[in-house]
């Protein structure tokens, strides 16, 4: 069952649990109606992180809207203003979503892995087709500034790129975007523990850390195989997205065809992620590393998937003309005009609430895209989430 995390105002010391309270691996803590009767109990358990079953947190979050209380819990107090995280404008649906990938990734020989997998692939298609721009700019932002669940993020982001570009790609069918989902979210999959650790290391990679980089793709493929996946094309995406070679798509077969998107994402991604040694690059820098090929070509498939997300895509920094400092929220109807949403009036002087700004017109025009690690003003992810949600951005 999908687990969300548990919002803290639910819990009081001496009232019983309105529902069972679990650790990030779906494991018990609290039984639903105990009572923690020390504020000391419930400090160290929040400390922790808690989470809830997804069917517990519609009920509960349904009570906060409409203030009818459930059954059996007479009167029970809930917080009037709490965001509902199963709503994708909250950003506690988008880190649970990370949180959820993260710990299926680590794990894919449970007895689960592929149905889990398939579940966790459908919402996030669900979620690109209802808002592919509150997507994007959610994983975007998400992978630009944490490396908390470093390989699972950057899985998740990938997918999504593909999955935005793949309409623009004439040969593809349903049933290649699915694979290449699949194969993006997989891709790292006999490494995953490894890959996050290299995020969060002080020094370069080891050598024994090197031959598990050159290795994983065929240990993923390996471990696809041993659990029963068939399809050719996800398997073969997976096997040579390190390996795609330089040159024209066309005469290729088809799942070297996906690999090289594959390939292309990922190297996309990564720039736009940190690591403890490097910080992020800005999408302008990112999106020139994409469209070079291996043999620094022009690589169409990287063209590909920039034209799709745009120059400036969701979730990036930009500064405007006239010196605002504001984040990619939507496209625009070209690469270079999406709809930005600004919190600063400039480097050093935030606003009061963001104001989305229409790039298309001169005087908002956009000046340069910014690494996360130059922007000085804090971004208020919630604020601009619900921004990059709303129709009218």
């Amino acid at each position: 069952m999908r687990i969300v995390p548990a919002p803290p105002s639910a819990f009081r010391a001496g009232c019983p649990a309105p529902f069972a309270l679990l650790d990030g691996h779906g494991r018990t803590l609290v039984r639903k109606g105990a009572c923690l009767t020390e504020r000391w109990q419930l400090n160290q358990l929040l400390s922790r992180g808690l989470w809830m079953h997804a069917d517990d947190a519609h009920r509960f979050y349904r009570v906060a809207a409409t203030g009818d209380p459930p059954s059996g819990q007479g009167g029970r107090e809930v917080p009037a203003g709490a965001s509902d995280p199963m709503d994708a404008k909250s950003p506690e649906y988008w880190q649970a979503l990370c949180a959820r990938a993260d710990h299926l990734l680590r794990d894919p020989m449970s007895g689960s892995f592929l149905a889990d997998l398939h579940r966790l692939h459908a919402e996030l298609m669900q979620r690109l087709d209802e808002n592919p721009d509150l997507a994007l700019f959610a994983l975007t932002h998400l992978a630009s500034i944490s490396l908390r669940h470093y390989s699972a993020t950057h899985a998740l982001l990938c997918a999504a790129l593909l999955t935005v570009a793949a309409p623009t790609v004439p040969p593809w069918t349903t049933g290649d975007t699915t694979s290449l989902g699949l194969a993006a979210l997989t891709m790292n999959v006999s490494i995953t523990v490894v890959h996050n650790a290299m995020a969060a290391q002080t020094r370069p990679p080891t050598s024994e850390q090197r031959a598990m980089i050159e290795r994983h793709a065929n240990g993923a493929t390996g471990v696809l195989q041993a659990l029963g996946v068939q399809d050719r094309q996800w398997l073969d995406a997976v096997l040579y997205h390190h390996d795609t070679g330089a040159g024209s798509l066309h005469p290729r077969q088809r799942g070297k065809h996906l690999a090289r998107f594959l390939r292309r994402a990922d190297l996309y991604a990564a720039r736009l992620s940190p690591r403890l040694i490097r910080p992020a690059h800005s999408a302008a820098e990112a999106a020139q590393v994409a469209r070079l090929g291996d043999d620094l070509r022009p690589d169409e498939a990287g063209a590909t998937i920039v034209d799709a997300v745009g120059l400036f895509p969701p979730g990036c920094y930009v500064r405007l003309v006239n010196g605002e400092i504001g984040c990619v929220v939507r496209r625009g109807d070209s690469a270079t005009t999406p709809r930005v949403a600004v919190f600063a009036c400039s480097e050093d002087s935030p606003m009061e609430a963001p104001i989305t700004r229409d790039t298309v017109h001169s005087r908002f025009a956009i000046d340069f895209a910014f690494a996360p690690r130059d922007v000085s003003v804090p971004m208020p992810f919630a604020a601009l989430l619900d921004l990059a949600g709303s129709q009218a951005a």
